[in-house]
């Protein structure tokens, strides 16, 4: 599944959140793109709704899972969820329940209805009120939720220490001689294990997911500045060729990030904010992502080429299959994003990268990250909700399995964030990077399935 925020295009929590390729589509920013756009064609056909359309900046919010492509616009979640007078009314609903009256006049003038809210899954008739129906969390909730997730998370760390020999010695086996150890291990257990095998095993394990029969849920938060995002590792966006992957894995809040693929999405993304009629830029898009689709094959490849050693130009030139002027600028490139760097006259990997030959290894750190999570989940699954049931959500009765969505990234954010702590992590705000809160790596895609 994808999980994607969709916000405003202007703070520092403008973000893609899980963003690997969904379904085959690039996600370009994701929703966040599409809602400001969808935002402003909806107010254009009609005046009533631009009237009352006024965007809000109380919640962050965004969906798990994907939005059926004929949902009509008062029902489309980024768009609805992005109106102020919508944020207003579901925080008036997390403190009590509202009848239908109080819902109607909050949202007048919007051509949303209160059946509206209820099709895409935020709101829930009750006993003649609506509550909500979806992972919505207050500035309480979040106090909470973070002081749960602090200790869990650090019970969850923990129990990967417990097994710190072992992965040691299974790390062992790779050897790249300009890489920090520590930031493979960032990749291999904070990124390939913990989010995304985490994920997968969650759901397989009956503890995560949604409601029978729906595409997609929802989450929100209550914007404070008290919540800052910095530190929490929760964040894989990826992009794909048929073989190779390029991957960058940190936090949300040093956005944008300085690195693959997010530079090419952004460059793809510049391209609907061109001036010019829409059939132009349609036709900009088409041809831009024609153009970027090889660069992201040639960088892979030179990444590939430099994992077996240290490479000339002229070899990474052939690798990638370019002529000398291109090859320059995508080392240099490269580079100045402090992928790569020059070793007496030859050039050397400087972030993780894994080939097919890794393949083993990486099999070998998963199967032990699932032997440290899956005996820790079934022992904390139901105190977690025990410790949570004041929330918002749980108090309202959306089911455990679907909140725990959320709380899932923010536990083993807090673990990764304290296997930093403990050095066994690297640090990505440690001051050895030009670009911080991120580690980039390229992989072979037969080495991990994302989550």
């Amino acid at each position: 599944m994808c999980r994607v925020i969709a916000e405003p295009l202007r703070g520092p929590l403008v973000k893609v959140s899980r963003a690997t390729r969904c379904d085959g589509a690039r996600p370009v920013l994701a929703a966040a793109v599409g809602v400001t756009l969808g935002a402003l064609a909806l107010g254009l056909a009609n005046p009533a709704i631009a009237q009352a359309q006024e965007e809000g900046d109380l919640l962050t919010h965004g969906i798990t899972g994907s939005v059926p492509a004929n949902t009509p616009d008062t029902q489309s979640p980024g768009l609805v969820l992005s109106l102020k007078r919508v944020q207003e009314l579901l925080l008036e609903v997390a403190e009590s329940p509202r009848d239908r009256s109080h819902v109607e006049a909050a949202l007048a003038g919007t051509e949303i209805t209160p059946a509206d809210l209820v099709a895409m899954h935020s709101l829930r008739e009750e006993n003649g009120e609506y509550v909500i129906d979806f992972t919505f969390l207050t500035a309480d909730d979040q106090r909470l939720v973070r002081d749960v997730s602090h200790r869990y998370g650090r019970s969850l760390a923990e129990a990967h220490l417990q097994r710190w020999p072992e992965i040691e010695e299974t790390l062992s086996v790779y050897h790249m001689e300009h890489v920090d150890q520590r930031a493979v291990a960032f990749v291999l257990l904070g990124c390939f294990s913990l989010d995304w095998a985490g994920l997968r095993l969650t759901s397989e394990l009956g503890y995560r997911g949604a409601r029978e029969g729906w595409q997609y849920y929802l989450w929100a938060v209550e914007k404070r500045d008290e919540f800052s995002v910095k530190g929490f590792y929760w964040g894989g966006h990826s992009e794909y060729t048929e073989d190779l992957a390029l991957t960058s894995f940190g936090d949300h809040f040093a956005l944008p990030r300085y690195g693959l693929p997010d530079l090419f999405w952004r460059m793809q993304g510049s391209l609907r904010h061109v001036s010019a009629p829409e059939e132009v830029r349609s036709l900009l898009r088409q041809i831009g992502s024609r153009q970027l689709d090889p660069l992201y094959e040639q960088v892979m490849d030179i990444m590939m080429a430099v994992r077996s050693g240290e490479k000339t130009a002229e070899q990474l030139r052939q690798v990638a299959g370019t002529d000398t002027r291109q090859t320059q600028d995508l080392l240099r490139l490269l580079e100045e994003l402090e992928y790569i760097r020059q070793v007496d006259g030859r050039y050397a990997a400087i972030v993780p990268v894994f080939a097919e030959a890794d393949r083993p290894m990486v099999l070998e750190l998963l199967r032990i990250g699932r032997e440290a999570m899956e005996p820790w989940l079934h022992e904390n699954y139901e105190r977690i909700q025990a410790d949570l049931g004041a929330i918002t959500p749980l108090k309202y009765g959306v089911p455990y399995i679907e909140v725990f969505n959320q709380i899932w990234h923010y536990i083993f954010g807090y673990a990764n964030q304290i296997l930093i702590e403990e050095d066994k992590f690297f640090d990505p705000y440690g001051g050895t990077r030009k670009f911080e809160g991120f580690v980039p790596v390229v992989w072979h895609r037969s080495v991990v399935r994302p989550g």
